[in-house]
């Protein structure tokens, strides 16, 4: 018992993007906005920490991620 759902792109914008954006308005609905905000740098590949040791150039979408690395050091 599917429903028909009408998927309009933006403009430059394939309709693969626009279900994800669904998905994760759907998501957020359910959740903190944190933990969405989280789970979403995953996918659009954001990494803002980067590993502290100098010379090591790997980055982490996850803090928690980072820390564990940081320890393998």
């Amino acid at each position: 018992m599917s429903q028909a759902v009408e998927r309009v792109s933006r403009p430059g914008e394939d309709n693969n993007a626009t279900l994800s954006r669904r998905r994760f308005s759907n998501f957020s609905d359910r959740c903190c906005s944190g933990h969405l905000a989280r789970h979403a740098r995953i996918h659009a590949g954001i990494k803002p920490y980067p590993c502290p040791i100098v010379g090591c150039t790997s980055r982490f979408s996850r803090q928690d991620n980072m820390l564990q690395h940081f320890r393998s050091h």
